[in-house]
């Protein structure tokens, strides 16, 4: 079978608005031209408002259990 090559771009960074303010040119660029884009932002905080929801994904418990 032959599969068409689809060039991807991610990209990863710490904190919101990152992708936008430090590379968001470069992401809708390579959008427009048709590669496939995704954003990873990797940010906690202890007074985030998802800090329970984190740290309990992160619990030993939690790890064990997940498939």
């Amino acid at each position: 079978m032959n599969v068409p090559h689809l060039p991807s771009l991610l990209g990863a960074f710490a904190r919101p608005d990152d992708e936008s303010l430090l590379a968001g040119g470069v992401l809708a660029q390579h959008h427009a031209a048709g590669a496939r884009t995704a954003v990873v932002t990797a940010t906690w905080a202890p007074d985030s408002r998802r800090t329970p929801e984190l740290t309990d994904a992160q619990s030993p418990r939690r790890r064990r259990t997940a498939p």
